[in-house]
């Protein structure tokens, strides 16, 4: 839609502003295409850091993209302290998210890991009456466990 102009006088097909600036206004089709090869070119064997700074000081958009699993070395995750480690009995030590939000009172909030499967069967079925007796049944026809069946 055209800035300051009603829809019914704009195009309905929104624009799409390529990355590449010699085709502006233009989509590029696939990495195959001449502009993607190009790109492409130009990129390839390029620090990510140096690569993005440069697009950015020739006013082109450019951000590296992160691997989930890795996001808690972005340095700027890292300065704002968004993950906290906790250690895990299967997994060891590794980064969890904190909550958005911070208290003055409060160092962690991931005091504890997550449960490994089957952790708190005992307690969580004597709470409901199920017998020390009953917990051996139930484990022994395998309704409860704690490793997934088949492993």
């Amino acid at each position: 839609m055209g800035r300051g102009k009603p829809r019914s006088e704009s195009s309905s097909r929104p624009r799409v502003m390529s990355a590449c600036p010699a085709s502006p206004g233009r989509r590029l089709k696939s990495p195959s295409s001449t502009h993607g090869r190009a790109l492409a070119s130009f990129c390839a064997g390029q620090e990510l850091e140096a690569l993005v700074a440069t697009l950015q000081a020739k006013g082109i958009p450019a951000a590296g993209v992160w691997d989930a699993r890795i996001q808690y070395k972005h340095p700027q995750f890292q300065a704002r302290g968004f993950h906290e480690d906790v250690d895990h009995p299967i997994v060891g030590i590794h980064p969890v998210v904190r909550p958005p939000f911070r208290f003055a009172t409060v160092d962690r909030w991931n005091r504890t890991p997550c449960p490994t499967m089957g952790q708190h069967n005992a307690e969580i079925l004597s709470e409901v009456g199920i017998t020390a007796e009953q917990l051996t049944q139930l484990e022994a026809d395998e309704v409860i466990g704690t490793k997934p069946k088949g492993l």
